[in-house]
């Protein structure tokens, strides 16, 4: 599942990658425009306009893989993991608080402090963790916080 998939990149990797894909986004103009970039590439995305703050729906489960980038929402992230099947990953990638001048959000809401992230994680086991800048594909310098965690048992 890729979550908050805006026009689903990473719902659209995944699905050439061999993964059933479900994409959600509040944005109906976003999800138009992803299922459209989808069919041109032959690939098979469902696609949901949702507003994330309610959740999810209870139909969006058993996922092995669940792709949540660029969108801070701790109480959802929460519940992510429940939606994993044993074994499962997680993969988020956040904007990180900084003093540096980077691209994104300057609203501090919308970056996770130091160390948020792999507390948010807490409970799954943590494949991988970093928190740097980095160049975005644009160019820009990005400070991010990205994780990938596994769901044991």
């Amino acid at each position: 599942m890729d979550v908050a998939c805006g026009l689903g990149r990473n719902a659209r990797f995944m699905a050439d990658s061999g993964y059933r894909v479900d994409a959600v986004d509040i944005s109906q103009q976003a999800i138009d425009r992803g299922a459209e970039l989808a069919a041109n590439q032959g690939l098979q995305v469902s696609w949901l306009a949702w507003d994330l703050d309610t959740g999810l729906p209870e139909a969006l489960d058993g996922y092995q893989v669940i792709a949540l980038f660029r969108y801070v929402n701790a109480p959802l992230l929460e519940t992510l993991a429940e939606r994993l099947t044993p074994g499962g990953y997680l993969i988020v990638e956040e904007h990180l608080q900084t003093s540096e001048q980077v691209a994104g959000p300057r609203n501090p809401s919308f970056r996770l402090a130091q160390g948020e992230l792999r507390r948010q994680l807490d409970g799954l086991r943590l494949i991988a963790a970093e928190e740097s800048l980095l160049q975005d594909p644009d160019g820009q310098t990005v400070a991010l916080t990205r994780a990938v965690a596994q769901k044991v048992g």
